[in-house]
């Protein structure tokens, strides 16, 4: 299996592109070791992008592809593609671009 995500704020109207999963390594399903996962670790919100969050003029998503193979060996690939909703105050899946609805 592999899979990358990505975080991003970009500006309303401007859709994310996908991570490109082929310089991923292979990860575990569950690995023994609790791995917590955050998109956005390597970026800083900066308080202008926050308050262009809050307005509406910019959008946070988070994106992904995950490759895998089925019980048979036959290769799949799942993207998940969502954004912030901020009247509800939760990410929600795109209308597209996500396989995980």
């Amino acid at each position: 299996m592999r899979a990358a995500f990505k975080g991003s704020v970009l500006p309303k109207g401007t859709p994310p592109t996908a991570p490109d999963v082929a310089s991923e390594s292979p990860k575990p399903l569950f690995p023994d070791i609790p791995d917590f996962y955050h998109p956005f670790a390597d970026s800083v919100l900066s308080h202008a992008d926050f308050q262009e969050i809050v307005a509406g003029s910019r959008v946070v998503w988070i994106v992904g592809r995950i490759e895998y193979f089925d019980g048979s060996k036959r290769p799949h690939q799942t993207q998940v593609c969502c954004r912030w909703d901020r009247s509800r105050g939760v990410f929600i899946p795109h209308e597209q671009g996500n396989d995980a609805d």
